[in-house]
């Protein structure tokens, strides 16, 4: 299979501390792999400098595709109060250039695709938080990206909504062929329902501690959760991170 992502000898100072430490990733393309590891470790540094938003210190980035899509954990912070849904969702398709008319017709695809048809008139306050995630994942959908970038797009959701969202966003992953994702979370039982593969990453400054390929077959549904092998993977997981002293 092609790579999508690798990096090399990947290293990040802030403020003189350093935070990511020899990062090497290899990433196939058409794979959902997960980063995990203990608060403040890099994960989410991890995901801007792949999206160029910040610079290495050293060692190298390849993205073999420029069409790149991220999506935050602060849909709030992203979302324009003033404008509807529809206006909300289209507006990467409006700074491309897209006439109303045709990104109008564009977005309420992916409005449809994420479960906001019928939405289209209502304003981010008068949506639930699932209902804005959803808004800010049409809206980087739209741009067809080829990977998708997510920075615990779910971490803000009560538990029921995040799993109704995990459940949506692999039907999307599998319906729009080709994409690849990189998913940083603090949620084992999260990473292992969603990915091929869970990168673990230690302590500052944070190493790759560990990889593991997950080997659950898709369509994966609520009675995963339950299978002999999704509980192996968080054990394992779970063994990683108590092994850099995460309890």
């Amino acid at each position: 299979m092609e790579t999508a992502i690798s990096t090399e000898s990947l290293n990040f100072f802030y403020n003189g501390t350093q935070i990511l430490k020899d990062i090497n990733l290899n990433i196939l393309k058409g794979r959902f792999v997960s980063v995990v590891g203990p608060s403040g470790c890099g994960k989410s540094t991890l995901l801007l400098l792949l999206a160029r938003m910040l610079s290495p210190a050293s060692g190298s980035i390849t993205v073999e595709s420029d069409n790149v899509g991220l999506i935050f954990q602060e849909y709030n912070r992203v979302l324009l109060p003033w404008r509807t849904v529809l206006d909300n969702a289209a507006l990467y398709l409006e700074l491309l250039g897209a006439g109303k008319s045709e990104r109008y017709e564009t977005i309420k695809n992916y409005l449809a695709l994420v479960g906001l048809n019928g939405f289209e008139k209502l304003y981010p306050h008068q949506l639930s938080g699932g209902m804005k995630q959803r808004v800010q994942i049409a809206r980087v959908l739209s741009t067809q990206p080829q990977i998708l970038l997510l920075d615990e797009p779910f971490g803000s959701l009560d538990s029921q909504t995040k799993e109704s969202m995990q459940d949506e966003l692999l039907n999307i992953f599998y319906k729009e062929k080709g994409l690849t994702a990189l998913f940083v979370t603090h949620d084992i039982e999260e990473a292992t329902f969603l990915s091929d593969e869970v990168v673990i990453l230690g302590r500052r400054p944070s190493v790759v501690v560990g990889k593991l390929d997950v080997g659950i077959p898709h369509p994966r549904d609520a009675e995963t959760r339950f299978s002999d092998r999704f509980q192996q993977i968080k054990h394992e997981i779970w063994k990683s991170l108590r092994s850099i002293g995460v309890n």
